[in-house]
């Protein structure tokens, strides 16, 4: 599986996260239109998590990286970091 997501700085615009790549050209990454089943605070949390997805995984990476030689490799906080990963990146 490639493992190459969109890059860039991903943010809501109306109903939708988009991101700006190369030259400008905005990229629709997931259209957050309401079917109804929520209202319309969880559509926007939901927007504001996926947006987050790309610095929240960055963060996770740093923090596993930073953690790994300080503590055992099944501390439960490193567990749980490699578990996000893994799931963010499709493994």
């Amino acid at each position: 599986m490639n493992n190459q997501f969109t890059p860039g700085n991903w943010k809501i615009e109306g109903q939708s996260i988009i991101t700006e790549p190369d030259k400008g050209n905005k990229l629709v990454i997931a259209d957050l239109t309401d079917s109804g089943a929520m209202d319309k605070e969880q559509v926007a949390a939901n927007g504001h998590l996926i947006a987050a997805a790309p610095e929240l995984l960055e963060a996770c990476k740093l923090t596993l990286e930073n953690l790994t030689p300080l503590y055992f490799t099944d501390h439960l906080c490193i567990e749980k970091l490699k578990a996000a990963i893994a799931k963010a990146e499709g493994r």
